[in-house]
Order: structure tokens, then C-alpha cells, then sequence
């Protein structure tokens, strides 16, 4: 058995920024290869089944990216005779024209402006213009951002706090677009907003369509190529409280729509909108959507027929997730999360649901992946974990040391995906096991807000519970367990090791240990995020008693902490002090700052220097120093 090794880890990590697809053109957003975390944009071209890679980027930019609402999203769309995209440094808007090079569209220079989720303006040839969303995060506002075919530039305030999937109807005439307002996050409370075209000018006549309402929320509205309107909007607790997608019939002049559930599934069809441009359906053709949901932490793509209202056909069993769902004629394109942990951009005959062709030669083992549930509190109620065993476990082995790793967000889902780090682990007979605990998404509405009020508490009985289901089954040694976390994750990290026994140490990516300071520290996005998760701010002992950092004589077993620098939502102060508290008190706590990081790393120096930093510390903590990987 081979060990994957350090450098493939910093190959395999980069991260990828979206896939586009217009008139028979893939585009993607990509790191540039260079180790700097920049991202450039590479084109797709079909060759006997393969999707091979042409480099689009041109030397002298700052690369690509959105800064929007401090996550970014939709940075760059396809038209048919080039690209528009944002420039990662100053955020101003490029576009290029193929073989007539770029021209600069728009550019703020504010310092705090950001812009992001950029939409084509109608699906006719030739440069149409685009609309985008703007933000002003020291002004505290956001609004829309029209450039159109010749250059005209139209900035638009709008009624809501925060707006985000801005999409122009195929005809070019109508938009819509998502607003909601604080103090809700936009898979709490949102509304549907549209507006018209002007001829000869901007857009006017912006109302609201779908007011917001307490127990359901809309994500990611669509036109298909007819100019009906569809949204995915929560279905009530009774159909279990998922994203399903549904019709919006207008009735001229009305403030209100009316909607109907068109695909009703048990299972959800939507994501947390962390990032604008996220996508989980596209229609391909008339009455027909493909569509990504996840059921039971599984995700699958189908074709949908909205006469039927079911799922007529499904691809099965390569992938492990599908991002950037764009359809074009009788064809979707998409990100694969490969089960190898590998993605690739792939492109599939929506009749047949068969691969045309794809980026990828698989590579590499095919990691195990194992589901299993955990109790959920002192309810009935199961949450669903993931387990990669060593490679060559089986079940009545000898209990291996274990990974247990808790997701971010809070509100992300873990699901099957078996990427480079993880098979670096299990290429050493470490287990690692990724939790769904209650606040997780992709288990419907009712699951996702268990969290609420309950950060710091509810989810670390989850995770312990998970510890000792592993132990029950025999898939992890009591004595050799390891939590795990990133950002909101590192919190739980510590609040697990804190109130419980299971694990013999942490590891704590950038992670919330104050939080009193995370409420007037982090960013507009998520000014009122923590008190949704904690509770009124007022109640000063409630966050203290959540916060690791008021406790950190409590922390007794060895903690290994990672930081960026540069990170705008959790500040690198709040590590900083927590490992002081530690060592104050005489724990055990290591400290990584990486320079010219943020939150979340990027660089491949820093990938690689991460998880060989993660290695020693494991090796200490399992008891393998002096001695080869079991």
C-alpha cells in the first residue's frame, strides 16, 4: 500500500471558481498553477471524448475572483464571442473578446467595494451586457449593477439590505433577482424581486414578487427559455421542509405571485447561499430541468419533467457531488466532485443522462466510504456521518486511530467526498469520519435551525455522539481520536474537547473562539449570524459560557491552531489569544500564522505546510513518533 504523498495534496487542492457555459463555450475558473491561490479562466474544447484545457488568462492581471459579501461567487459568464469577469484585486469589470484582447468595463476603485454575481443580459449573439451586484461594505449597502451593449454603466440602490442571483430573461427583457434583509441570513427569510427593460436604457418598474415569509425561503429564481418564471422555495414541514423547485404564475400588476410546487421531491434541491451563482438545476428544455438534490447526505442529478412532476432519469454512482448545473442544447455541464475526491468538468446528453465527455482520466485508489447515523440528542431523530476507513480496513479489525471532522458554516452538509487530504489520512491507516450534525443542511428546514440558539452546546453533543458510535462500531480506537475544524467548526472543536473526554486532541483551522468579539468583529454579512445561533447579546453569561476562549483553563488535551493573517471574518487575534489563554493555564497549544492568508487558505505552500504540520502533531498525539504509520 502506497502513501499519497505531501506534494500530491498541494496539487490536488486547488480550488476551483465555477464553471459557465454559453453558445457551445466551458469556461471555468481556475487556479493558475502557479502556487499563488490566483485563479485565471480556461476554456473546454471537445477532442474524442476528452474536455481538453486552453489557458485563457493573459500575463499583468491579479486574477479572478468576487469579494462579494466576503465569500464571492458568479465572478466571471460566458458570452458568445468571449468573457466578462471580475479582477480578484480591485474587483473592477473586464471583458475579453476573443482575438481582439480586453477592455476594462467598469471600475470603482472605493476601497470596500466588492462585486459579484454577474448574469448574461439575454441569450442572443453578440456583447448584450451584463448585470451584477454591488457592495459597499463600510456604506453598509448593496445594490445592482447594469452594464449594458455599449458600454452604458447604471448603478441601481434597491429596498433590500442584501441582493444576490440576479438573472436576465432570454429575451433580455425581464430581471430577477433575490433581496432580504437583516437580521436574517438569506436561508431564513428572503424575497423575490423583478424588473423591467427600459427600451433604449436601464431596468425600472423594480417591485417585489414573492414577499418573504417566516417559514420558507427561495433560492436561486430562473427563467426558462420561454419567459416563466420558477424559484425554489421551501416546502412546509408536513413535505419535510425542502428546497423543491416551484412555478411563479404572475398575474399583471400583482405584488404577490402565485406558486406551485412542479418537482416535489423528499429531498432538498437547494444550498445555503454562502456564495452568489450557486447552482442546482437548469432547465434543457421545454418543461424539463436537470437538477442536483440530496436525500439521506447523498447527492444525485436527474432529469426532471415538470408535466410528470418526478424525476424521469438519473446518473448514478461516479460523483459525489455537482456543482455550477448550466444547460445548454440537450446537454448539461457541470463540476463533478469525483469519488475519488478529484473534480472534473464533465459534460453529459440530458437524454440518456450519458457522458459526452469529460476533463479527467480517474486517477488514483478509490477511497471507501462508509454511512452510518449517531444519535441526535435525546431525540429519536438520527444524524447521518461518513466514514473513510483506513485502506484495508474491515470490519473486526483491530480499532484504528481516527480524524473526527466537523464542517463550517455552521449551516454546510458533509457528503461522500473523498478528496486528496482525506485519502492522505487513510493512506496512513487513519480513519476519518465527517459529521452531519443538527444545523447541518440537505436534511430539510426543521434539521438546519436545531442549531438555532444552540451553538456551542447542540452541535458538540453531536459530534461526541459520533465519537462514540465509532467506538461501538469498532471503527475507532477510544484512546486515538482527533477532532477536527474549520471556522465555525473550530468553535465546536474546542467546546468538544472542553465538555468531553472522547478525543485526545484538536485541530482548529481558523476558528471562532470570542464570541462577544465575532458580533461587532466580523463583516456585514454575518453582522446578526451569531446571534440567530447564540441568542440576544445582551445575555453576556450564555457567551462566555460558549465562548473556548473564556475557558481556556478547561482545554486539557494538546490543540494544534492555523490562522491567516489577512482573514476578514474571523479575526486572527481571536487565535492568538486563545493559545495564550492555554498556555497561560499550562495546556498544550501549537501555533501556525500564515502570512498573506485569509479565511481560508489558498496557496499551495500553505496547503502543503498545513497538513505536513497536522502530521507531526498526529504522530505525536497517536503515539507514532520514532515509528512508521501503522
Amino acid at each position: 500500500m502506497s502513501y499519497v504523498l505531501l506534494e500530491e495534496v498541494g496539487k490536488r487542492s486547488a480550488k476551483w471558481g465555477g464553471v459557465d457555459e454559453g453558445f457551445g463555450r466551458i469556461v471555468t475558473g481556475e487556479s493558475l498553477g502557479d502556487g499563488s491561490g490566483r485563479q485565471g479562466l480556461f476554456l473546454y474544447e471537445e477532442r474524442g471524448g476528452k474536455l481538453c484545457r486552453r489557458d485563457l488568462w493573459e500575463e499583468g492581471y491579479g486574477g479572478v475572483g468576487s469579494k462579494l459579501y466576503g465569500y464571492g461567487g458568479r465572478s466571471f459568464c460566458v458570452w458568445d464571442g468571449g468573457e466578462v469577469w471580475i479582477e480578484d484585486g480591485t474587483q473592477a469589470l473586464w471583458l475579453r473578446r476573443e482575438g481582439l484582447g480586453l477592455e476594462c468595463l467598469w471600475s470603482c476603485g472605493e476601497e470596500g467595494f466588492r462585486l459579484g454575481a454577474l448574469s448574461l443580459c439575454g441569450d442572443g449573439g453578440g456583447w448584450r451586457g451584463v448585470v451584477g451586484v454591488w457592495e459597499r461594505e463600510r456604506e453598509g449597502k448593496s445594490g445592482l449593477l447594469y452594464v449594458d451593449g455599449e458600454g452604458g454603466v447604471f448603478e441601481y440602490d434597491v429596498e433590500t439590505d442584501f441582493v444576490t442571483s440576479p438573472q436576465v430573461s432570454s429575451d433580455g427583457r425581464r430581471l430577477v433577482w433575490l433581496g432580504w434583509n437583516d437580521p436574517y441570513m438569506p436561508w431564513d427569510r428572503n424575497s423575490v424581486w423583478i424588473a423591467d427593460r427600459e427600451e433604449g436604457g436601464g431596468w425600472v418598474g423594480m417591485r417585489e414578487l414573492l414577499a418573504e415569509e417566516e417559514e420558507s425561503c427561495y433560492f436561486l429564481p430562473r427563467w426558462d427559455g420561454e419567459g416563466h418564471l420558477y424559484v425554489m422555495k421551501e416546502t412546509g414541514e408536513d413535505e419535510g421542509g425542502y428546497w423543491n423547485l416551484h412555478r411563479v404564475y404572475e398575474e399583471e400588476g400583482a405584488v404577490e405571485g402565485a406558486v406551485e410546487n412542479v418537482l416535489p421531491l423528499q429531498a432538498e434541491c437547494g444550498l445555503p447561499q454562502w456564495q452568489s451563482g450557486m447552482s442546482t438545476y437548469d432547465f434543457c428544455g421545454k418543461d424539463e430541468v436537470v437538477v442536483a438534490y440530496t436525500h439521506g447526505g447523498r447527492w444525485h442529478l436527474g432529469r426532471g419533467d415538470l408535466q410528470k412532476g418526478e424525476v424521469v432519469e438519473t446518473c448514478e454512482g461516479e460523483w459525489s457531488a455537482f456543482e455550477g448545473i448550466v444547460c445548454g442544447d440537450g446537454f448539461v455541464v457541470f463540476l463533478g466532485v469525483h469519488v475519488n475526491g478529484d473534480r472534473e468538468v464533465v459534460k453529459m446528453a440530458t437524454r440518456g443522462m450519458r457522458v459526452e465527455s469529460r476533463s479527467m482520466d480517474v486517477r488514483g485508489e478509490r477511497e471507501e466510504v462508509w454511512y452510518d447515523v449517531f444519535s441526535v440528542g435525546e431525540e429519536e431523530e438520527k444524524g447521518v456521518m461518513v466514514y473513510y476507513p483506513p485502506r484495508g480496513f474491515s470490519e473486526g479489525d483491530e480499532a484504528p486511530p481516527v480524524i473526527v471532522r466537523v464542517h463550517g458554516g455552521p449551516t454546510a452538509q458533509v457528503v461522500g467526498e473523498a478528496d486528496v487530504r482525506t485519502a492522505y489520512w487513510t493512506s496512513r491507516g487513519v480513519g476519518v469520519c465527517d459529521v452531519n450534525y443538527r444545523g447541518s443542511s440537505g436534511f430539510g428546514r426543521s434539521y438546519r435551525r436545531k442549531l438555532e440558539g444552540g451553538w456551542g452546546c447542540v452541535e458538540v453533543e453531536d459530534i461526541r455522539s459520533a465519537a462514540r458510535r465509532l467506538v461501538e462500531k469498532g471503527y475507532g480506537d477510544g484512546e486515538r481520536m482527533v477532532v477536527y475544524g474549520t471556522s465555525a467548526g473550530g468553535l465546536s472543536v474546542l467546546m468538544s474537547l472542553i465538555e468531553g473526554d472522547e478525543f485526545c486532541g484538536g485541530i482548529c483551522l481558523y476558528g471562532v473562539t470570542d464570541l462577544r468579539d465575532l458580533l461587532t468583529s466580523t463583516h456585514r454579512f454575518e453582522a446578526y449570524y451569531v446571534e440567530s445561533l447564540v441568542g440576544k447579546r445582551e445575555d453576556e453569561e450564555k457567551y462566555r459560557s460558549r465562548s473556548p476562549l473564556y475557558r481556556g483553563g478547561e482545554v486539557r488535551k494538546p490543540v494544534l491552531f492555523f490562522h491567516g493573517r489577512e482573514d476578514m471574518v474571523v479575526p486572527c487575534s481571536q487565535t492568538e489569544e486563545m493559545v495564550g489563554v492555554i498556555r497561560a493555564k499550562g495546556g498544550d497549544a501549537e501555533l501556525v500564522i500564515f502570512e498573506g492568508e485569509g479565511h481560508g487558505f489558498r496557496k499551495r505552500e500553505t496547503v502543503m505546510a498545513c497538513m505536513e504540520a497536522q502530521e507531526k502533531f498526529l504522530r505525536r498525539v497517536f503515539g507514532y513518533e520514532g515509528e512508521t504509520w501503522a
